[in-house]
């Protein structure tokens, strides 16, 4: 069982997937991730994730950095 801390229920193995806790948009590396709900995360986190890398600020130091 994993937990999920979103929709805090446990979850089978083929429920979950792996959320990066920075996303790779802002910078994020592979293996610094969490289980989550894979159907939460594939709701949300496209929506999420978009909003908050082009928000103006972010952008502005993705730039800076040259963060793809």
């Amino acid at each position: 069982m994993f937990y999920c801390p979103y929709t805090d229920k446990d979850l089978k193995e083929h429920e979950i997937s792996r959320e990066h806790i920075i996303p790779l948009s802002l910078g994020g590396i592979d293996g610094f991730e969490i289980f989550v709900s894979k159907k939460f995360n594939s709701a949300n986190a496209a929506k999420i994730d978009a909003t908050l890398a082009n928000d103006f600020f972010i952008l502005m130091q993705r730039n800076r950095l040259d963060i793809r």
